[in-house]
């Protein structure tokens, strides 16, 4: 973070983090999968992330299992426990980019309040959602062709499942626009 940041969060000024997330689901190359996983996402307001392998109760009994579940690929591991730690991270007012592949359009997500949530239901489960947290403002800025009014697409793609976005020309412009869009 620059010196400004670290200062403004010293004394107490309300900042916040930008993200950038991947809804796609893993499990196969169906692309379908990855559009009913999107579509239940926006339908239901949350960001949700998968690997729902396994079932628990609560995010941190579901990462233990998880942890059990890939013990032998080490890779994998790193990746849960990589998109973990930036879900325990994510906090109240944060912003995320997401695209969503049903319109082909990016979206400016507002966290609502930062606690993580569990689904094990079966409809869920099938569409590959287990932990998720909600969101309360969901801003669609286009299309990567409208975006690049803004911003370059490729800044905000995120190859990982959840990645922050510490760029602060990155920060700066979503905090921007999310703002203008916000207000009209």
């Amino acid at each position: 973070y620059s010196q400004k940041v670290y200062l403004l969060k010293m004394v107490g000024v309300f900042y916040m983090n930008v993200w950038c997330m991947n809804l796609k689901d893993n499990r196969n190359e169906e692309t379908i999968k990855t559009f009913d996983k999107a579509k239940k996402c926006f339908d239901d307001k949350i960001l949700a992330v998968g690997w729902a392998d396994v079932s628990a109760e609560n995010a941190e009994d579901h990462l233990k299992q998880l942890e059990e579940y890939y013990k032998n690929d080490i890779k994998e591991l790193r990746k849960i426990r990589q998109t973990f730690i930036a879900l325990n991270s994510m906090k109240k007012g944060d912003l995320v980019w997401v695209y969503n592949p049903h319109d082909k359009k990016y979206y400016i997500i507002r966290i609502r309040d930062g606690t993580l949530k569990m689904h094990s239901e079966k409809e869920y489960k099938e569409k590959d959602i287990s932990v998720y947290i909600e969101f309360d403002k969901c801003i669609c800025v286009g299309n990567y062709i409208e975006l690049n009014k803004y911003i370059d697409y490729r800044r905000i793609i995120s190859r990982r499942v959840l990645r922050p976005c510490k760029n602060e020309d990155v920060i700066t412009i979503t905090q921007k626009i999310f703002e203008e869009m916000y207000e009209k």
